[in-house]
């Protein structure tokens, strides 16, 4: 222990000095007040005799006018009867200093309870120690209360001796006197014992009071008028001070459960920021004693724990441990970067359970600099519950590991079970650098041990949590043992922020699996600030063999991420650990890359990942799902995505909305890497209203070669839109190894317009992929290309392409099935349109391969072409020429369309026009004609 507060000590004892002195005693004199004997002076080795007082059945009362014991003295009562209690009261107005040996001599068999009362106050200072064969109970109370009358200090009040055992301590007000030990006071060990102090202020300073298998109450009243039952714990208002190395303890004995701690006051301080000290309170149950006790910490003001020092229930051996009730309007945690800082429920080692956690706060919970409130097992058994109610949470870790936490590690046979956190705040919560809320399990060197971590449950109006740069800030479930991960679940009334490394994370390291991920609010708010640890995160590390958990978000109104935040399930794992899935549902969401493009991206994402080492896991991807009951908004290069890197496969992309829009190398996407199995997932966008991609894309991408790619199921890219509008975008289904690309499915419902865009699936050794567009209103190609294309010259067919719709309009735009392997086929097109437009006059169809160039105007091409191979057919349908009500139906050759262009209607001198009803023609190939 470090001291630095000597002087304040030297200081308090001198004032404590000079009290004495000021009312004409000197510290030695001990006298009775003639009140229930004779009077009489003592010194030296003073003895107090039965016959100085008088005794009522069993109990035997003392009065002094003064009561000290100075350095070198002694003061024994001693008795020749056999009494429960002896009740010696101080009358003259002093407070009392113990600097000696304060003892009772029993009669033989007897172990009698000793009650101090001083209104004035007790000090029990350097050099005293206290041997009493029970309990002891000391009190700067008014009276002492029994059931059939008063022992008043007061001599000038009516007392009664009362053979009933005391019930409470009496306070009239007006005064507020403080017990204080200190300086390393002792109290001599007895099993049993019960210690009651009960002041208007109580300091416990440089001292253990420790009791075994006896209860400690400890209550600061002020200066209120009340009669104290220290049986229950009320609500009081003076000040409790725990501070340079003090303790309260109460330990089981052998065959004995340890006592109960109640410490009830207005404010409560538990250490010193200027003295680093381990203690505090505490209740343990030892390996050969019976149970822990409880302890009950009730503060009508502040309860402030720093500097190292604790409340802490902890078990040893096969008992278990005690609940730890905190109930106070305010707390303070401030480790001053000392991580042993705050309120604990342990199992250290054994098959004991460590005792539950319940804090309640009215106003504002405050963890700071390594405080924790914190359940741990250590051993066979399990960890505690931890329970936190508050108005507001705030956790800040300033660098330093804090927060509310449950931990499970595995040194035994076998290991118990982490306890669960339950964290509640009616306004907010706020988690900051560092802090966590967090429920961990690990498996100590080789052991495999089933330690799994407790599960987390966050409830609260609004919730911030800004890592400030740490990444371990959050709320966090992690296993590293043969145990699962917890689950995670967040519940916010209000708003979700979560910003600057922060994230909410489950992780799985080792054989057990990752924790789900359930969170709810009205908005949420993931802002990376560049920092790719944000977000929302489900992972198997790279030991891992445990599937990752998954994660579901229920947004009420809106969802958005901005730089390079993420929700991410993934697998990093050297084994077979899988992604779990993503399921997203808001009113909203918008996802915003940063327009530095140095920074990591944005997204949305179930990834099986790779590298050098790992290139021959099995984890799987998982699935993607994502709803936006309003509106979805991808930007600046934001994605979602699933992927594999691995042997596994990925997992399905499942995009709706009413209306999607990517803009600014946005992109949604599913792939398979080099090294992986080759299996791609489906993806899926569906837009009730309109979909738009600017400057962006949806692909299906594989690089995999696979030993038979016929195994490999083929997958599909499917668009569902009312409108559907490609603005420089790109469609695409890509194969770079000898797998088949995957279909494009594309299903509008007014309008679909590529000015420009490219749909398109390839391949370089496998199949093209097939492609269908079909709609209920106009397609339009501008500079444009629907295409299914094999590049490779070994093998692979052309994929079958076919459009339908009512009007399909090429303005430089170009079908296209071709490949370039030897005896291949091209894929068949079969276009069934009721209108064709195509610009400049010209429409190509069929033929030799064609490079479609968009630069070049008017270019408009219809082919499926096989340069060493078969070419594939082309199927055109459309009805008869009717320019009032339809266009020309097409023919295997170009065709001339300048008079579908010529303007009959124009207006010039001594014109003039009448509106029939079927209207004219459009202003251009890429307008509908209007109906009147």
């Amino acid at each position: 222990m470090k001291r630095l507060g000597t002087r304040r000590h030297i200081l308090s004892t001198a004032a404590c000095f000079c009290l004495l002195q000021a009312h004409g005693y000197s510290a030695a004199d001990v006298r009775t007040d003639g009140s229930l004997g004779a009077v009489q002076i003592l010194n030296g080795k003073m003895v107090v005799p039965q016959t100085l007082g008088q005794a009522k059945g069993q109990n035997l009362f003392h009065s002094f006018s003064v009561l000290n014991v100075n350095p070198g003295e002694s003061l024994s009562f001693t008795t020749t009867d056999a009494f429960q209690n002896i009740v010696a009261r101080v009358t003259g107005g002093t407070s009392s200093n113990i600097q000696g040996l304060l003892q009772v001599q029993a009669a033989a068999g007897s172990k009698p309870n000793f009650y101090l009362i001083n209104p004035k106050g007790v000090v029990v200072g350097q050099g005293a120690v206290i041997d009493v064969p029970a309990g002891l109970h000391i009190t700067t109370a008014h009276y002492l209360q029994f059931a059939d009358g008063q022992f008043h200090a007061d001599l000038s009040k009516a007392s009664s001796l009362s053979a009933a055992t005391p019930e409470a301590f009496g306070f009239l007000g007006g005064d507020r006197a403080t017990i204080k030990f200190t300086g390393r006071a002792q109290l001599t060990p007895v099993t049993g014992r019960e210690i009651s102090l009960v002041a208007g202020d109580v300091i416990v300073e440089d001292t253990w009071l420790k009791s075994y298998g006896g209860d400690i109450r400890v209550m600061a009243v002020a200066d209120a008028r009340l009669a104290v039952n220290t049986n229950a714990v009320p609500e009081l208002k003076g000040t409790v001070t725990v501070t340079d190395g003090g303790l309260l303890d109460s330990s089981g004995a052998a065959g004995v459960n340890g006592g109960n701690i109640a410490v009830s006051a207005g404010d409560i301080y538990i250490g010193s920021p200027d003295l680093i000290s381990f203690n505090g309170i505490s209740s343990n149950a030892t390996a050969l004693s019976g149970n822990a006790g409880n302890i009950t910490v009730r503060a009508t003001g502040e309860l402030r724990i720093v500097s190292g020092n604790s409340i802490t229930s902890s078990t040893h051996g096969a008992a278990n441990g005690g609940e730890v009730n905190i109930h106070a309007r305010q707390i303070v945690i401030d480790g001053y970067n000392l991580t042993s800082t705050g309120i604990h429920s342990n199992a250290e080692e054994g098959t004991g359970n460590a005792g539950r956690v319940n804090v309640t706060v009215d106003e504002t919970l405050h963890i700071e600099n390594g405080g924790a409130i914190a359940t741990s097992t250590f051993a066979e058994g399990k960890a505690g519950i931890v329970t936190v109610n508050a108005k507001n949470i705030v956790l800040d870790g300033k660098g330093i590991p804090t927060g509310i936490v449950s931990e499970t590690s595995s040194y035994q046979s076998d290991s118990g079970m982490g306890g669960e956190v339950y964290v509640q705040a009616s306004e907010k919560i706020s988690i900051i650098e560092g802090a966590t809320i967090s429920a961990s399990s690990y498996t100590a060197g080789n052991r495999y041990k089933a330690a799994s971590a407790g599960q987390i449950f966050v409830q609260t109006n609004n919730l911030d949590m800004d890592g400030l740069g740490d990444s371990s800030t959050g709320i966090r479930s992690f296993t590293a043992s043969v145990g699962n991960a917890g689950n995670i679940t967040v519940k916010a009334s209000g708003d979700i922020n979560i910003k600057n490394g922060a994230s909410i994370t489950t992780e799985t390291n080792f054989l057990g699996a990752g924790g789900n991920i359930t969170l709810s609010a009205n908005n949420l708010s993931l802002d990376g600030m560049g920092d790719y640890n944000t977000g929302i995160f489900s992972n198997v590390g790279t030991q891992g063999s445990g599937d990752a958990g998954a994660i579901k978000i229920q947004v009420n109104h809106g969802l958005r991420l901005q730089n390079s935040a993420k929700i991410s399930s993934s697998t990093d794992s050297f084994w077979k650990g899988s992604a779990g899935s993503v399921t997203i549902d808001a009113g909203t969401i918008v996802v915003k890359g940063s327009s530095d493009p140095e920074l990591p991206r944005t997204e949305i994402v179930s990834a099986a990942h790779a590298n050098d080492y790992d290139r021959y896991s099995t984890g799987n991807a998982g699935a993607v799902n994502v709803l936006a009951r309003e509106s979805l908004n991808l930007q600046d290069g934001a994605s979602i995505s699933s992927s594999t890197y691995y042997k596994g496969v990925a997992g399905t992309v499942n995009i709706t909305s009413p209306q999607i829009t990517l803009s600014n190398g946005a992109a949604v996407r599913s792939e398979a890497g080099e090294f992986s199995s080759g299996q791609t997932g489906n993806l899926s966008l569906t837009a009730s209203e309109r979909l738009v991609v600017d400057h962006s894309e949806v692909s299906i991408k594989n690089a995999a070669s696979a030993a038979k790619p016929e195994n490999i199921s083929g997958t599909t890219l499917q668009i569902q839109a009312n409108t559907v509008l490609l603005d420089h975008a790109d469609i695409t289904a890509a194969s770079s190894g000898n797998i088949a690309a995957s279909q494009i499915q594309i299903d509008f419902g007014r309008l679909m317009r590529m000015t420009p865009g490219l749909i398109t699936t390839s391949a370089v050794s496998g199949n093209g992929g097939n492609i269908r567009v079909s709609g209920q209103g106009a397609l339009i190609l501008q500079q444009s290309q629907i295409s299914t294309s094999v590049s490779g010259l070994a093998n692979g067919n052309g994929g079958d392409i076919a459009v339908s719709a009512p009007v399909m309009v090429l303005n430089t735009g170009a079908i296209q099935a071709n490949t370039a392997a030897a005896q291949a086929f091209g894929g068949d097109v079969k276009i069934q349109v009721s209108n064709i437009l195509s610009s400049g006059n010209r429409l190509r169809v069929g033929g030799a391969a064609l490079m479609f160039d968009p630069a070049i105007s008017q270019l408009n091409v219809i082919q499926a072409a096989a340069a060493d191979g078969v070419s594939g057919a082309i199927t055109l349908a459309s009805p008869p020429l009717d320019l009032t009500a339809s266009l020309s139906n097409l023919m295997p050759q170009v065709i001339d369309n300048r008079e579908l262009n010529a303007d009959f209607c124009r207006v010039s001198n001594q014109s003039s026009m009448t509106i029939l009803g079927r209207g004219g023609l459009p202003f251009s190939v890429k307008h509908l004609a209007r109906v009147q």
